[in-house]
């Protein structure tokens, strides 16, 4: 049995290759040199660091270990136990920084073979076996980004060498960590790992032109991989190069990112890298020029503005964690939540492999969208997977289902009947098809065969129809008040390049909120139920076209499907790329706030006067009847110790 410590505290830290040695560490082995380093990271506050053997040097082809590397890994582990820094060790390193390696056991890179793994899983027995009571030890990773070298076929290949070394560990070392080290892909998916990982180890880079939603991503990916708090998601790498970016917006970057994967319930967060690099003329590094300067320090170990802002959320975690906050608190289940579709983790004939590609494995993506718009609206939020529907519907009061293509007919039915019995509120949209950036042709599928039952419309489409099509832009025109949209309003959502085919629907027994600039019915609501659907994949085309403009009430249809469903909404932001973090206490309340948008003021509402600033680089300007107006920098945060629980709720 696991012990319960490593689900505690934060695990905060880095991905680490020595400042002088880099990739050679182990061929030049210098340990005054990474004694210098692990002192210098932990002044700023790391307790966790993710080391990797390199395996040519450590194993020959014939399965010989070289027994000088293992002493160097053991004196490198007590220099790391010696400064408080505890390791997750990466064993397959056939992958590293734009590279593939050598892997002694499969120098043609198979893997996946039998023989490669029993060869393979021989090795990690021997590492482990060797070092499992070394108090340096927090965990044990299989590898260094496996599909790199090499994609598996299918999951069935990916998860036979992760359950050989998922095994093998816990064989001979039941307490510590054990993951894939993995991208995100088979080995990441929680349907897929349950028995066979500890948690989802998520290595997120990307690029956006929409910084809010850009900043959103990471918090919202983080919810999906933890399955409504039946998983743990983990923060493995993310960061960026000051080769690529400037100092100051790396700085704001993992300041506030490392606040979002906090909030989210990361189990920690391991920033790439430790430090800048001195050895240009090394491989990679002397082609790989964006390789050089990810770290948290330069290459003679003096902090940048992100290992100053890196340290400053070290000290404010450590006061929270000091007063019983934990991250895992944030990773509970929430009662509303976005179902993500079977699809995504289960193959099925006739079912288009692209839905996968397209609708989760890029991002953003319309469910990381979804979880955006209820952070926007301010809706305590998580996301399940539909397999888990019988275990998890009965505790909810809302579900989302965002641009999703189709479900199975025995979710349909369950969801009819929390909607009938449990008066669980609904929120659909879907498409037929849609092409431009994203090419989707859902056209041979069926969204639902409950659309009278659930939603009060019927589908009228024409034999052989692909639907109604847009162009250019869609049009909202509300037919009465909602929530804070007023009748006569209109949203739009600007298509750039993107061709949208939708249902043709008749109204039957629904109100309908909203039509298109054509007069059809786009958002209703079943006169039977708290049943909402929305005739376009808002949630798919808000993730896909350049930029949005997020003062756009999009969030304020969340915010008002989540009032009639019964989801209260404890803190309001009157700026919607404010997140926030709570978590009630017996004393009070914490509370973060986390600008992901430009410099912005925004007033916070209902909180107690009684209340401390803990942490974060935000001003409160006025305190003003249970309200306060902040000024947040870009990226800005703001961290509340409220002493009193406020009696009101809403």
């Amino acid at each position: 049995m696991m012990e319960n410590k490593w689900k505690d505290n934060f695990l905060l830290g880095v991905n680490y290759w020595p400042t002088r040695q880099n990739i050679k560490m182990w061929k030049n082995w210098e340990p005054e040199e990474i004694s210098k380093d692990i002192t210098s990271l932990s002044k700023l506050g790391t307790t966790t660091l993710r080391g990797f053997i390199l395996d040519e040097d450590f194993i020959d082809n014939y399965g010989k270990i070289n027994q000088e590397a293992l002493k160097n890994l053991s004196q490198f582990l007590d220099i790391c136990a010696s400064r408080g820094q505890n390791v997750m060790l990466t064993f397959m390193v056939g992958h590293m920084s734009g590279r593939n390696w050598f892997i002694p056991w499969a120098p043609e890179n198979r893997i996946y073979d039998y023989e490669s793994i029993i060869k393979f899983t021989e090795f990690v027995k021997t590492i482990v076996v060797r070092f499992r009571n070394h108090p340096a030890i927090e965990g044990w990773l299989m590898s260094n980004e496996m599909s790199i070298v090499l994609e598996p076929k299918d999951k069935y290949q990916a998860l036979s060498i992760e359950k050989s070394f998922y095994q093998t560990v816990k064989l001979y070392d039941p307490k510590h960590l054990a993951s894939s080290g993995e991208v995100i892909s088979y080995l990441q998916e929680p349907q897929n790992i349950e028995g066979y990982s500890d948690y989802s180890g998520l290595h997120i880079y990307f690029y956006d032109n929409d910084k809010i939603r850009h900043r959103f991503t990471y918090g919202s990916m983080l919810r999906i991989y933890s399955n409504d708090g039946n998983n743990r998601s983990f923060l493995e790498e993310f960061g960026f190069s000051t080769n690529q970016v400037s100092e100051d917006s790396q700085g704001e970057f993992i300041y506030s990112i490392l606040w979002s994967s906090f909030i989210n319930g990361s189990l920690g967060a391991l920033i790439w890298c430790s430090s800048d690099f001195e050895q240009i003329e090394d491989p990679p590094y002397e082609w790989r020029l964006i390789e050089l300067n990810f770290g948290l320090m330069d290459n003679h170990r003096n902090p940048k503005l992100s290992g100053k802002l890196f340290k400053k959320f070290s000290d404010e975690i450590m006061e929270l964690e000091s007063s019983g906050i934990k991250s895992k608190d944030f990773s509970e289940s929430s009662n509303a939540s976005v179902l993500v579709p079977f699809f995504i983790s289960n193959e099925y004939t006739s079912i288009d492999p692209n839905y996968k590609r397209q609708l989760f494995s890029r991002f953003p993506n319309g469910l990381t969208i979804s979880i955006q718009l209820m952070k926007m609206a301010n809706i305590e939020n998580s996301a399940f997977y539909e397999d888990n529907i019988t275990e998890k519907i009965e505790s909810k009061k809302l579900i989302i289902i965002p641009s999703t293509p189709t479900l199975k007919a025995t979710s349909w039915s369950k969801i009819m009947e929390a909607s009938e019995k449990k008066q669980v509120g609904i929120y659909a949209s879907t498409f037929r098809g849609i092409s431009g950036k994203i090419s989707l042709n859902n056209y041979h599928e069926s969204f639902t065969y409950l659309w009278e039952e659930l939603f009060g419309l019927q589908n009228v489409l024409e034999a052989g129809e692909k639907g109604i099509h847009y162009s250019e832009k869609i049009t909202l025109n509300f037919l009465t008040n909602f929530g804070k949209i007023k009748k006569g309003e209109k949203i739009e959502l600007i298509l750039d390049e993107l061709q949208v085919y939708s249902y043709r629907v008749k109204v039957k027994d629904a109100q309908v909120i909203a039509q298109d600039q054509f007069g059809n019915p786009i958002f209703t609501k079943s006169n039977k139920g708290k049943n909402f659907f929305m005739n376009i994949p808002m949630e798919l085309i808000l993730s896909s076209i350049e930029e949005n403009n997020w003062n756009q009430k999009y969030h304020e249809i969340y915010r008002e499907i989540g009032k009639m469903s019964g989801v209260a909404v404890e803190h309001e932001s009157t700026c919607p790329w404010i997140e926030i973090g709570r978590k009630e206490v017996n004393h009070g309340e914490f509370l973060v706030m986390i600008n992901h948008g430009p410099e912005s003021v925004s007033i916070i509402s209902d909180i107690n006067n009684d209340f401390v600033k803990i942490g974060g680089n935000a001003e409160i300007k006025k305190v003003e009847r249970n309200n306060i107006e902040v000024l947040f920098p870009s990226g800005g945060i703001l961290v509340l110790k409220i002493n009193k629980m406020r009696k009101q709720t809403k």
